[in-house]
């Protein structure tokens, strides 16, 4: 996979949507849950996704207009958190994870789908691939994703790049005041157009636009939209395995820059002290969710 100078979208390659639901038959009902706005650069990382999509939610934005593509599946947008509609709806079977923080896939990993397939990618060094179905005795997403001294490097990253401080990000949406204070500091964004936007968004939309510099003039870097790419093709390679059985490991990591390497491929297990798997009581529920008469659903 190359990167492109051109943006990736369905109008400028239009055999890239014809190709996608040829790739497999899909049928059901897809959930898409994302409580943000499409951002700038999200065109780049997403072939559904126009210029003109800038500033609609995503949700339903993707979902109108990617279901012509996928006819024998139907795409039911929910513009909100993913805890939100499992608080409405219940667990769910399977969930394609693609959150931006550690702490956001271990919230995830407290709702209890029976089958989680992630992907995440570490700046433009690597991908990595996780997958797993409750109840399990291997790793579960909170362990891959476990606390860990420097967890927070990411938020101060985006603290320090957008000029307010680390309380403020954690709230993870820009609030009127924040918006201001980040205006102040960078003179090319204007205050009204980022308000309820995410911190992590604006962050990524600015690295891409090479805007982004630290206090001190360090310019920061963000993931090159190609491999955000990558990452979701992974996912569908990785869904593909589990739908068929194959996935006989759970963990992988793939350098973008070279051919994917089978043998990196390895199981992982399950962390002691992991806030999910260390609670019995989550462990007990996991397990008469999605077992039935002492078999695995």
């Amino acid at each position: 996979m190359i990167p492109s100078p051109t943006t990736a979208t369905p109008e400028s390659h239009p055999d890239c949507r014809a190709d996608l639901s040829q790739i497999v038959a899909l049928h059901g009902t897809l959930p898409i849950v994302d409580p943000k706005v499409v951002g700038e650069g999200n065109p780049n990382r997403c072939l559904y996704f126009t210029g003109d999509h800038v500033g609609l939610p995503k949700a339903p934005t993707l979902a109108q207009a990617a279901q012509p593509d996928f006819p024998g599946l139907k795409l039911e947008p929910h513009a909100c958190k993913f805890g939100e509609l499992i608080a409405k709806t219940g667990p769910v079977d399977t969930a394609i994870v693609t959150v931006d923080s550690r702490r956001a896939r271990r919230s995830l990993q407290k709702e209890i789908p029976r089958r989680v397939i992630d992907a995440s990618t570490t700046d433009a060094r690597a991908v990595i691939v996780h997958s797993h179905s409750q109840p399990t005795d291997d790793a579960c997403l909170a362990c891959i994703y476990r606390h860990v001294p420097d967890e927070h490097a990411r938020e101060r990253s985006i603290a320090e790049g957008l000029g307010i401080n680390i309380e403020t990000v954690r709230e993870g949406f820009i609030s009127a005041d924040a918006a201001a204070r980040i205006a102040k500091a960078h003179f090319s964004v204007e205050a009204s157009t980022i308000v309820g936007k995410a911190y992590d968004t604006l962050f990524k939309e600015l690295c891409s636009a090479q805007a982004l510099l630290t206090p001190e003039g360090r310019q920061v870097l963000a993931p090159f939209a190609f491999v955000s790419a990558l990452a979701g093709v992974l996912l569908v390679v990785e869904l593909l395995r589990s739908n068929h059985q194959a996935a006989t490991t759970n963990y992988w990591t793939v350098d973008p820059w070279g051919a994917p390497i089978g043998r990196l491929r390895r199981p992982r297990p399950r962390v002691p002290d992991c806030e999910f798997c260390a609670d019995d009581d989550a462990r007990s529920l996991a397990y008469s969710l999605w077992t039935r008469s002492g078999e695995v659903r």
